[in-house]
């Protein structure tokens, strides 16, 4: 029976239900087993399945269908008033609040952040009913007859429904009564808080600062904020975190992942065990932590590692103070649209 190439070849093992010996199919080249094979795409291959398997068995007859990389649509964007749904190992749905980004910050010494892009291990931080990386990912066995010797016939997996959230936000918790300007287009909102000559000057010069980079001004304050502005800087590290957790996942953690097999002679009813599951999981979390570390993201066409000693102004002195270069790719990232924004500001002030 010939098949489109693009049809899924997907071939399910029943328990047996009869004792009466099925004729044998004529692109099958071995049963060891007596029972019912539903094959609704059924191409060239070799199945070999013993007789008493307990559970249902689904197996694609050939590697092509086993998953060898990470796409973009796996990596989720999040912010803090997303949802994120999922089903538990009870089969209940979930829908829950994502929240703040201060709540997922896990370091010893919390930090005050106005913004964060990072990679939830659980969602949402402040719940008893969490949802953890892993627990709703689905796997399948594959039947792996490229060598062509039945003896070297190998059990390989697949993993199926991964997902990596990314959350990308402001932290309103931390930023308190800030004053948010938007992205200067709301002039009712900057007569509100623009009402004099002095106010509309500093209000320019803090915008030179955010124009150049607040990683290069950590000791100068700003009157107002622009969250979209803030938001193009976290933009970049969500980019860039993307990028490496895609590259880190397909060079390492899938790799890995493909060399996960089982030898088909030893093991006629294959299954996916806990201890199975829990070595996937391992090596897809250490490729994703891997990428999402900035400070060693490095390719051949970008660099974010190392750190820059800018000199600062603080006080009535200035210092050097060590910054790593991926905070100040993002200013640099973000620095146009503050540019846009001052020049808005500039436009509103002088039609008056």
């Amino acid at each position: 029976m010939q098949t489109n190439e693009k049809d899924r070849e997907i071939i399910t093992l029943r328990k047996n239900t009869t004792t009466q010996q099925k004729p044998l199919g004529e692109n099958t080249a071995t049963y060891c087993f007596t029972g019912e094979i539903d094959w609704p795409n059924m191409g060239d291959g070799i199945v070999v399945v013993g007789d008493e398997c307990d559970e249902e068995i689904v197996f694609a007859i050939t590697n092509d269908q086993q998953k060898t990389s990470a796409d973009s649509s796996e990596i989720k964007l999040l912010r803090a008033n997303s949802y994120w749904n999922w089903i538990d190992n009870l089969n209940f749905p979930h829908f829950e609040l994502v929240g703040d980004p201060k709540f997922y910050d896990t370091r010893k010494k919390s930090i005050d952040f106005a913004a964060a892009t990072l990679v939830p291990d659980s969602i949402p931080a402040i719940s008893n009913k969490k949802w953890h990386f892993g627990e709703d990912l689905a796997y399948e066995i594959f039947l792996d007859t490229i060598s062509l010797i039945p003896e070297n016939y190998r059990w390989i997996y697949n993993v199926l429904n991964l997902r990596v959230p990314i959350l990308s936000d402001i932290s309103l918790w931390n930023l308190g009564t800030t004053i948010n300007l938007g992205d200067a287009t709301d002039h009712t909102l900057l007569s509100t808080y623009i009402t004099n000559e002095s106010i509309y000057l500093k209000t320019l010069q803090d915008l030179d600062i955010q124009i150049e980079g607040v990683y290069s001004h950590q000791f100068e304050s700003v009157d107002f904020q622009y969250f979209p502005g803030m938001l193009k800087h976290e933009e970049f590290h969500y980019i860039m975190k993307k990028r490496f957790i895609i590259k880190r996942l397909n060079e390492f953690s899938f790799k890995v992942i493909r060399k996960l097999n089982l030898k088909y002679s030893d093991y006629p009813c294959p299954t996916i065990t806990d201890e199975i599951k829990a070595h996937i999981i391992r090596h897809l979390n250490i490729g994703i932590k891997w990428g999402a570390d900035l400070t060693i993201a490095k390719d051949q066409s970008i660099d974010l590692t190392g750190f820059t000693m800018v000199k600062m102004k603080k006080d009535d002195t200035h210092v050097e103070v060590r910054v790593e270069n991926h905070e100040l790719m993002a200013d640099k990232y973000a620095s146009v649209f503050y540019k846009d924004i001052k020049q808005r500001i500039i436009d509103w002030w002088e039609g008056k």
